[in-house]
């Protein structure tokens, strides 16, 4: 998952705008009105006026920054790309143009691309929690789980209450198989906010692992106190009951489950689809699921 807040510019050009002629003044109305509707979420509308601001002024980086911006929340990514790529040819230390860039290209899945980019912006700026947030999941989506682990805990380092760093770390940790650390993990995590559903979810996948029955039915319990439609949660109370060889609960949860998230009546290739989207199973959760799907067939 990407994490990260846009730096959206909105009022650089009116510093300089007073000194320019008439022209400028154009491109500085525009330019505002472009952002007013990006604001709104009118990202086509922004992207228009953006484009009459820079056909004025040709140099105007927090314009190309901006327009930029509104391609990417219309997930248009090579666009994106372009432009944070001429804000930075305009402003070489603009730095949120390297990071906004980084996420365009993960969201493109070339993550040696994202990771160049994170990795300048935090040279222009070493304290952007969220950027080593973000090159941390893209270490993890080449599999260089160690480059995840330290920029996971370069997140903790900075921001102690990290909820996401936290988890992330627990997820990774199961990358070494070391579920016990998975669990301390993501305990800190839940006691940064006791009131959020997944890291119960992630908790009982991680003592299913473990064989503590027990400790995982709870968690999933508690993730579906939290948020009923927490179909992963379901699935859990199914591998947990199949695995005990209670086939009335298994089929009832599983049931739930497929209820709420419909690909998984595909069987394994529902899952393929679920991994595509950013959903990890390890070989030996995935070992009981194809068990599961034969089961309740």
């Amino acid at each position: 998952m990407n994490k990260y807040m846009k730096n959206f510019l909105t009022t650089v050009v009116l510093c300089f705008a007073v000194q320019s002629a008439n022209a400028q003044l154009s491109a500085t109305d525009y330019f505002m009105k472009g952002n007013a509707k990006y604001e709104t979420g009118q990202y086509r509308e922004a992207i228009q006026f953006f484009t009459k601001a820079i056909e004025l002024e040709p140099d105007l980086a927090e314009a190309f920054y901006n327009r930029g911006n509104a391609y990417d929340n219309l997930k248009t990514y090579q666009a994106a790309i372009r432009d944070y790529t001429k804000a930075i040819e305009l402003k070489p230390n603009l730095v949120h143009a390297f990071y906004n860039r980084g996420v365009s290209y993960g969201n493109l899945k070339n993550y040696q691309a994202a990771i160049k980019d994170y990795t300048k912006a935090i040279e222009l700026k070493p304290d952007l929690v969220d950027v080593f947030y973000n090159r941390g999941n893209a270490y993890a989506k080449l599999k260089n789980y160690q480059g995840a682990m330290r920029d996971y805990t370069k997140v903790i380092e900075l921001n102690p209450d990290d909820q996401d760093a936290y988890l992330a770390i627990g997820i990774t940790q199961t990358k070494f198989n070391d579920f016990d650390a998975a669990i301390i993990s993501t305990k800190k995590a839940i006691a940064c906010d006791p009131k959020v559903a997944p890291p119960y979810d992630n908790l009982g996948y991680f003592y299913l692992e473990e064989d503590q029955m027990d400790l995982a039915e709870q968690s999933f319990l508690k993730c579906l106190e939290l948020d009923p439609e927490f179909w992963d949660a379901y699935w859990g109370l199914a591998l947990l009951y199949f695995q005990e060889g209670d086939m009335p609960n298994a089929r009832k949860y599983f049931s739930k489950a497929s209820t709420v998230e419909p690909i998984l009546k595909d069987g394994m290739s529902g899952i393929e689809k679920l991994e595509s989207q950013g959903w990890s199973y390890t070989g030996t959760k995935k070992q009981s699921l194809r068990k599961l799907f034969s089961a309740t067939k």
